[in-house]
């Protein structure tokens, strides 16, 4: 047996029903499409704060299908871990897995990993009914070799198996293949931005704020219909003695919405691109040269 360190059982747990929940079923509907109209993939693709995970765990919540669920970190990428995380994962809906030959290969010392692949998919095969594995937070995922590990099993996919990623960013996978040969399905930025009925929903129901129509027009043009940027703009008109009359609605020197900011999406950057925005960051307007003159660098 490897001795590895332990794996995270909390990661393999769906996450659990987030308060303040705004239905979307126009997606629901679409999630459900992914699943029985023959797509390999369905991507989830926005960036921080648009409720990738919420939409998937909302809609899980309503199948009976058997769910994988595995929750990225990070801390798994290398190969032999990832696939020791799916193999754990792929567990809670084959349970007889440990004894099939996926199992016996990843519970070996040192696992031949070209012959763990096809084992995957074999084992896969036999399942009845339509397993889901989902992927949550992929963007988090460097390593070359699990990219083409997960494009591998995509691409040999039994036909009752679907996956779901969601990630913050495009994930380096033959996605225009897919896309060409009608087997993804995606949700981007663009469709899971609240609509303006959504917005009043979720400001006027979920956080009980008493705001004009003006101020919720307001509140949804300067966020875009940005899920996060909506909840934290009104935590802070709560928080405030006069609400929204002595708060201005959304913006970046809020301090929940700058905390939000700096530890979703700055923190998350490599350091030298955390380096550079910081030090043009009191440019009010960007050019190479002066960018050069500022940083020091030539980019």
């Amino acid at each position: 047996m490897s001795s590895s360190p332990p794996l995270l059982a909390t990661k393999l747990f769906i996450p659990s029903r987030r308060p303040n929940l705004v239905p979307r079923p126009h997606l629901i509907d679409r999630l459900i499409q992914g699943l029985h109209a023959g797509y390999r993939l369905t991507l989830v693709c926005a960036p921080a704060g648009f409720g990738k995970t919420t939409l998937v765990t909302e809609w899980l919540r309503g199948v009976e299908h058997p769910v994988a669920w595995l929750s990225l970190t990070g801390e798994e990428d290398g190969i032999e871990r990832f696939l020791r995380y799916l193999l754990a994962a792929w567990e809670r809906v084959q349970p007889d897995i440990l004894e099939q030959p996926l199992g016996i290969l990843l519970g070996s010392r040192m696992p031949d990993i070209k012959a763990v692949l096809p084992a995957f998919i074999n084992a896969a095969n036999q399942m009845t009914g339509q397993p889901v594995f989902v992927l949550d937070d992929y963007h988090l995922i460097e390593d070359p070799a699990i990219h083409e590990a997960v494009g591998f099993i995509l691409d040999h996919l039994p036909p009752q198996l679907h996956f779901i990623l969601a990630s913050r960013s495009e994930p380096p996978l033959p996605l225009a293949r897919y896309r060409a040969r009608g087997q993804l399905l995606e949700i981007r930025a663009g469709d899971l931005h609240f609509t303006r009925e959504e917005s009043t929903d979720f400001l006027e129901q979920s956080m009980e704020l008493d705001l004009s129509l003006d101020e919720i027009a307001s509140l949804h043009m300067e966020t875009e219909g940005w899920a996060a940027g909506l909840q934290l703009a009104a935590l802070a008109i709560r928080r405030r003695p006069g609400g929204a009359e002595s708060t201005p609605l959304a913006s970046g020197r809020q301090r929940f919405i700058a905390d939000y900011l700096g530890e979703e999406v700055l923190a998350q950057l490599p350091a030298d691109m955390q380096d550079f925005l910081l030090k043009t960051s009191l440019l009010d307007s960007l050019c190479g040269p002066l960018c050069d003159a500022i940083t020091g660098e030539k980019r």
